[in-house]
């Protein structure tokens, strides 16, 4: 996680500084969330209750760690995009 907020502030992207930052990932959170649900629903993704936390958010198929992952994720795919976008 360290080396995401280095690397974040590298590209100047600082998820505190910037509403549209905020914005985006908590855009591309929701979708995924739904993507989740829709998952969970269709007994595609599924979750063993021996290997998390033991809160949970919105069903007993959705871990806290899973809500983490997918913030983490939107996160990290923004600052590889803003790399790539200088690269050109």
């Amino acid at each position: 996680m360290g080396a995401v907020i280095l690397g974040d502030l590298y590209v100047g992207r600082a998820i505190i500084r910037r509403r549209s930052v905020q914005l985006g990932i908590l855009g591309s959170v929701i979708v995924l969330i739904l993507a989740d649900a829709v998952g969970i629903s269709l007994n595609i993704f599924a979750t063993n209750p021996q290997y998390v936390c033991g809160v949970f958010l919105f069903s007993h198929q959705f871990p806290l760690e899973e809500l983490i992952l997918l913030t983490f994720t939107s996160y990290f795919a923004l600052i590889v995009h803003e790399l790539v976008r200088r690269k050109k």
